[in-house]
């Protein structure tokens, strides 16, 4: 089996399932999941999990997102993009320079309901199953957060913009936003996820590219797609280069698989230990053996409390 990260950039129109049942095909196992989808309509980059990679779902998933994308001011639609329903057309007659000032002072952190044609729960329902019913729902509000803009074009009603933005934000939800607080509406005609930190789009390649990579190959193993697929697979134990480390010796490392954490690495993690005490904040740590190869477990640090494990990993898991 094969355990690692596989970056791939989906295209439009099909679904984050799709992409997943693709990989499942061409790498020959079912232990393959995601970390954050893609609408159907969005391209871009999707973290793909492999293995004990989908261990790794949300060490990853709470990481900020990057995206370049086109909206369109003077249409509402019901799903906020371009895929939904027109409730309402009004004509654009603004300035390029305003426009700008709205996108400017449309960062740092808000509140905004949550697209109603999304994924997000209420009362134990997804938000989308409501409205396929017809019925009347009031979306929750949630904190986003959304920085480094870049402005790339606007031509009349069309604009083009980069964006950064915390994780569980919306970009349909801030394209609103912007439409309400420039009085024309918006909507998102184009989304391309440009980075799921660590990871970017630049190292990423179509299912298709990974197919025709690895159609001759029958015996797939982690060194193999190394090979093959370059910066495209990154092996379970560099899956995480954002979590701090600590390596460990052979000794170390028999007593952390049966629970326990040696002396030697108590050591090892002062110098985190005393930043996480400083900063009042839990931190999560990779600890790897000697020669840095293997990431052997994951480890939480608490503010002036005793460490513990959230997950020991098997060997061999290069």
């Amino acid at each position: 089996m094969v355990h690692g990260v596989l970056l791939i950039n989906k295209t439009g129109g099909g679904t984050s399932h799709s992409v997943v049942n693709a990989v499942r095909k061409i790498i020959g196992q079912k232990a393959v999941g995601h970390a954050g989808t893609l609408d159907p309509m969005a391209e871009g980059l999707m973290v793909i999990l492999l293995g004990y990679g989908t261990k790794l779902s949300n060490y990853l998933l709470m990481n900020d997102k990057s995206y370049c994308f086109t909206f369109r001011l003077g249409i509402t639609t019901d799903t906020l993009d371009k895929t939904g329903k027109i409730i309402d057309k009004k004509e654009v007659q603004l300035e390029a320079g305003d426009i700008q000032k709205v996108l400017t002072n449309s960062q740092g952190k808000i509140s905004l309901p949550v697209p109603l044609f999304s994924a997000v729960k209420m009362k134990g329902k997804k938000m989308y199953e409501y409205t396929r019913e017809n019925k009347v729902v009031t979306p929750p509000l949630k904190d986003m957060f959304f920085y480094d803009l870049i402005i790339k074009n606007i031509k009349s009603e069309m604009v083009e913009v980069e964006l950064s933005c915390s994780k569980g934000s919306y970009i349909r939800s801030w394209v609103s936003l912007v439409g309400e607080k420039l009085g024309t509406g918006a909507c998102l005609e184009k989304l391309v996820r440009l980075k799921s930190a660590p990871f970017e789009l630049g190292s990423a390649l179509t299912v298709q590219q990974v197919a025709e990579k690895l159609v001759e190959e029958k015996e797939l193993n982690s060194a193999l797609l190394l090979e093959k697929l370059s910066t495209t697979f990154i092996p379970f134990s560099k899956a995480l280069p954002h979590i701090k480390a600590v390596c460990v010796s052979g000794p170390d490392e028999k007593q952390l698989r049966q629970g326990q954490i040696s002396h030697t690495l108590k050591k090892n993690l002062q110098e985190q230990q005393k930043e996480v005490n400083q900063n009042r904040e839990t931190q999560t740590v990779r600890i790897m053996n000697y020669n840095n190869e293997q990431m052997l477990a994951l480890m939480e640090l608490r503010p002036f409390m005793s460490s513990k494990f959230l997950r020991v990993f098997p060997s061999g898991l290069s």
